[in-house]
């Protein structure tokens, strides 16, 4: 089997101009890593009106539309809130947590004593599948193996 392992180096720069690497500064990420939360996806009746309420109440801003949902971003990370419609999805809220790929993690998960509630199918962006840990709470996984979708609605003008 062949694992990819992700280095980040970081380098520190001193005073008098020298760089150096900082080696208790190593990031090592693996394939099989909850790198962040994605999104959390949130069912609702309607989602214009929805996401019109969630920008002017939270501030959040539109960031994509498209088969019946909404993607909202914060003002200060990238995660996402998306209000949809569909029914086919368990819950009510789900949260959504990026892996490099969703197939890799899937098959160490389940070594590790995880369930696979709903293998790996596609989506828009790469693909997705849902686990149960041990502990008996449900883990949403995606990858972005497609590509982001791009940002199609409008940014708001920068009024400073």
């Amino acid at each position: 089997m062949i694992r990819t392992i992700y280095v980040t180096l970081h380098f520190c720069r001193l005073l008098d101009g020298y760089i150096f690497l900082a080696p208790w500064a190593i990031v090592i990420r693996s394939e099989r890593m909850l790198r962040k939360i994605d999104c959390i996806m949130i069912r609702v009746e309607d989602v214009e009106v929805s996401a019109a309420y969630y920008a002017k109440v939270f501030g959040l801003r539109p960031k994509w539309s498209g088969e019946g949902a909404v993607g909202l971003v914060f003002s200060e990370n990238d995660a996402e809130i998306v209000l949809h419609r569909e029914t086919t999805i368990p819950s009510s809220i789900e949260v959504h947590y990026l892996v490099d790929d969703v197939v890799v993690a899937v098959a160490h998960y389940a070594a590790q004593g995880c369930q696979i509630l709903v293998a790996p199918f596609d989506i828009t962006i790469g693909k997705c599948a849902v686990i149960r840990d041990p502990f008996g709470t449900r883990l949403c996984i995606l990858d972005t193996t497609k590509g982001l979708r791009p940002s199609n609605l409008a940014e708001p003008p920068n009024i400073c």
